[in-house]
């Protein structure tokens, strides 16, 4: 751990599932932002050519802080006020605090790359698909987007989950993510429902996909290059795709 690395405060790093661990929390962050470095050298437009990049729903930086020094111009967003207001005296990058719905406020093709992790894994299948179509207008025409979702590994780690409440594990275990394709559940009482999204009237939850459904139905305003298999981010499959 470097002495320049900003460490927010605790209730910010559990929020991203990082807990009490501070090189946890360092760990994972740098982690995904290897990945996301190799993607974009893989795609022949490596990040530190770039012009703009976009982390969706950054949270406190854990992923922003290991990349706003490749280059690039970076702007972050998050629904969560507490961890904005943080990150603003943390980060060069410009952040905002935004609604739990699109738009967000910047121009159509704004940026080269936009990436977002852990943020489809708690959306309705209608707040997925309005912040795909947000997000592939302001990806520029060869952009590259990346994103994380739950597979079936994880829905069944979550069908045992303490924190959740009874009534949520005994939804979640009725549901077959391999016949349905995309399953989400709401948050019931449980702890993962509290802390970040408490100041948002948006219904969030557990979402999971499968790689078909993700390339046929993301597909649909993406082209998808590549889906890695439980590839990052404690187990979660990593999209990457571009502008159609």
């Amino acid at each position: 751990m470097g002495s320049s690395d900003p460490i927010p405060p605790l209730r910010l790093r559990t929020a991203v599932g990082s807990g009490t661990d501070i090189d946890l929390y360092l760990e994972n962050g740098r982690r995904v932002a290897e990945h996301i470095v190799s993607e974009t050298e893989k795609a022949g437009r490596p990040i530190r050519e770039l012009d703009t990049v976009l982390d969706f729903a950054c949270g406190c930086g854990r992923v922003l802080h290991h990349l706003v020094k490749s280059g690039p111009r970076f702007a972050g967003c998050d629904v969560d006020r507490r961890a904005i207001t943080w990150l603003k005296e943390a980060t060069p990058a410009e952040v905002i605090a935004t609604g739990p719905s699109p738009p967000l406020p910047f121009d159509d093709e704004s940026f080269d790359l936009i990436y977002t992790i852990s943020s489809f894994t708690h959306f309705s299948e209608t707040d997925q698909d309005a912040w795909l179509r947000e997000l592939a207008r302001l990806l520029r025409r060869g952009g590259i987007f990346i994103a994380t979702t739950n597979g079936q590994s994880i829905l069944e780690r979550f069908q045992t989950e303490a924190a959740l409440s009874a009534e949520h594990l005994a939804r979640l275990a009725d549901r077959n993510l391999g016949r349905e394709g995309f399953v989400f559940e709401p948050y019931a009482n449980s702890v993962a429902s509290r802390g970040s999204h408490t100041n948002s009237a948006a219904v969030y939850g557990l979402a999971f996909h499968t790689q078909e459904y993700v390339r046929e139905h993301w597909g649909q305003v993406f082209s998808i290059r590549q889906i890695y298999t439980a590839s990052t981010n404690s187990g979660q499959d990593l999209i990457v795709a571009t502008a159609a």
